[in-house]
């Protein structure tokens, strides 16, 4: 008696064998050190059934607590032959006070982590989300699903690195800006979807990268199963989305050109338009005479002139040029979902 009325009150707990499962899991910030992504102590819901006093009012009780779940399975499942079933993965404290002012002592909660993401949807598609691994009642492995999250999922689990957190390369300032010009773009434009890169030209980092609509991670949205990858919150137009350059393609032939000194900014090239080609006949949006000089062409996105210089470069030289910039290969940023958007290319040509 001595020895029970001083020790600590404690809950039972079912004890498990086996390797323990590793939960903590490193932090996400921006390049300022502003938490992205973090833990959250919260606790599980489970029941052993074996236990229970009174199982038909435990599941009328749950259910009213957590309307998502189903009175009739939970009641099947309490006065049949299970010992034990999980109930809710996560707990908000008022859901678990309400959990426990039930009284059932066959209703028990097991301590877990939880990631958290404190700005919602901000940079949603840049982390990724997360998901549980291994769960036992004392903890759950959180595992790395999307972005960063899951690209980078080995480090942040990675016990070595004893808490220091994983700095990204974006502001968070700079992040939400971004996102709010893009929203209201959007909505202007009655589009569809919308994304930006903000890149450090020198260094090549990404300081902000947007994909509109997004998500909620704490409360990821089911992948679609049929139809366009693309209608889904959870595509990243930013990396897995495949564009036609149109304009902004132009500069590139005349580079090359100039680089191989076939031409310099002030070379006049033959501009008539309109010009054909097999079958096809190439316009430019105005008729800018005859000639153009080289330095015109750009001012001006001639289609015709630009087509001109290209054919000076030629077919192999332009795609060893391309090929040696990164067009034909998938972005390298450390995401999961960044392989998946290839460029278009055959390889008789480029189209």
């Amino acid at each position: 008696m001595g020895a029970l009325a001083s020790s600590q009150p404690a809950e039972p707990r079912v004890q498990t064998t086996g390797a323990q499962i590793i939960s903590q899991r490193a932090d996400i910030t921006d390049r300022s050190g502003r938490v992205l992504a973090t833990n959250l102590l919260t606790h599980s819901l489970y029941a052993h059934p074996q236990q229970m006093i009174d199982p038909d009012r435990a599941a009328r009780e749950l259910v009213r607590i957590f309307p998502d779940l189903d009175a009739e399975r939970l009641h099947k499942d309490f006065t049949g032959k299970r010992t034990f079933l999980w109930i809710k993965k996560k707990l908000s404290p008022e859901q678990m006070q309400a959990v426990h002012d039930i009284g059932e002592p066959g209703l028990l909660f097991g301590p877990r982590e939880m990631r958290l993401y404190p700005n919602g949807n901000l940079a949603s598609h840049i982390l990724g989300g997360s998901t549980f691994g291994n769960e036992g009642v004392n903890s759950a492995e959180v595992l790395g699903m999307a972005g960063v999250e899951k690209a980078f999922d080995g480090w942040l689990r990675d016990p070595a690195n004893e808490g220091a957190p994983l700095a990204l390369s974006i502001d968070l300032s700079a992040q939400a800006a971004m996102e709010e010009v893009l929203a209201n773009g959007m909505k202007v434009m009655n589009a569809k979807g919308a994304t930006a890169i903000f890149m450090e030209i020198k260094s090549g980092e990404i300081i902000a990268m947007a994909s509109l609509p997004d998500f909620d991670p704490n409360d990821r949205p089911r992948p679609l199963l049929t139809g366009d990858a693309s209608d889904s919150p959870l595509f990243n137009r930013a990396v897995q989305g495949q564009y036609e350059l149109g304009s902004t393609f132009k500069i590139f032939p005349v580079a090359q050109a100039i680089d191989l000194q076939l031409l310099n900014p002030n070379t006049m090239i033959n501009s008539s338009t309109p010009m054909k080609i097999g079958k096809y006949l190439i316009h430019d949006f105005h008729n800018y005479g005859r000639q153009l000089s080289v330095a015109d062409i750009i001012a001006k996105s001639s289609n015709v002139g630009t087509v001109r210089i290209a054919q000076m470069v030629g077919v192999e030289r332009q795609k060893d040029f391309l090929q040696k910039l990164g067009f034909f290969e998938p972005t390298p940023v450390e995401m999961t979902e960044a392989p998946t958007g290839k460029p278009l290319c055959r390889s008789a040509g480029l189209r």
